[in-house]
């Protein structure tokens, strides 16, 4: 199967051989995803290099955690791609909405309410499964509703910020 695959904005090409072999932007792989909870957490193994990911689906998307960063996945197939758009994708507006993607405790907090911030600007250091995670802005705006100190327990799916 063929599929393209966007993460954080760039697409790779992305084919499932039948003997599980993948092909990741034109380069072969032996690849072995097995989820660790039944739920979000996964092992997985690249040509037996381990990686643990913390993957949350919502609206199509695809949150990644990946060795302390958070990317946005999305995947399509190669044949929707090929097909022109019938209207052109608008930049996302409104608010961004910053949740915690796992229980943890926060590190620190990179910022401040009124703060002026850029896509993928670190906001808070998570630390969650004896790793500091750096949740990061998808998008450009200013931070508000910072509700996290340094210190502080989070909930998985509790609010941590807003960026607007």
């Amino acid at each position: 199967m063929r599929y393209i695959v966007n993460v954080d904005g760039k697409d790779i090409p992305l084919e499932v051989a039948e003997d599980g072999t993948v092909s990741l932007g034109g380069r072969g792989h032996q690849v072995s995803l097995q989820s660790i909870d039944g739920a979000h957490l996964f092992s997985l193994l690249i040509d037996n290099r381990s990686y643990e990911l913390y993957v949350e689906e919502k609206e199509g998307e695809f949150q990644v955690l990946l060795r302390g960063e958070m990317h946005v996945a999305r995947v399509g197939s190669l044949l929707a791609k090929k097909t022109p758009a019938v209207a052109p994708r608008e930049a996302p507006t409104g608010e961004a909405v910053i949740k915690a993607p796992m229980p943890g405790l926060v590190v620190s907090v990179l910022v401040e309410n009124g703060q002026g911030v850029r896509a993928n600007q670190g906001l808070v250091i998570l630390e969650a499964m004896k790793m500091d995670n750096e949740l990061r802005s998808p998008r450009e705006g200013t931070v508000h509703g910072l509700r996290v100190a340094a210190g502080d327990k989070v909930e998985q799916g509790e609010i941590l910020a807003m960026v607007k």
